[in-house]
């Protein structure tokens, strides 16, 4: 899941389709250090989606 979004991400990133954008500048050190983030914010999401969405699984089961 974390790849297929992240490509989904970066995608947009280099080649972000909202005109008057800055676009992608990968010499720039300010660049790189935010697209860091942008992936550890990324990751975190991904694992809390899959916490919550296994909490949700397992209510079920013992519901039933």
């Amino acid at each position: 899941m974390l790849q297929g979004t992240w490509f989904i991400q970066i995608g947009f990133l280099l080649y972000n389709p909202i005109p008057g954008s800055i676009p992608w500048n990968g010499n720039e050190p300010e660049s790189v250090m935010k697209v860091t983030l942008i992936f550890a914010w990324h990751m975190i999401g991904c694992i809390l989606g899959k916490f919550f969405s296994d909490l949700i699984i397992l209510k079920g089961v013992l519901d039933s």
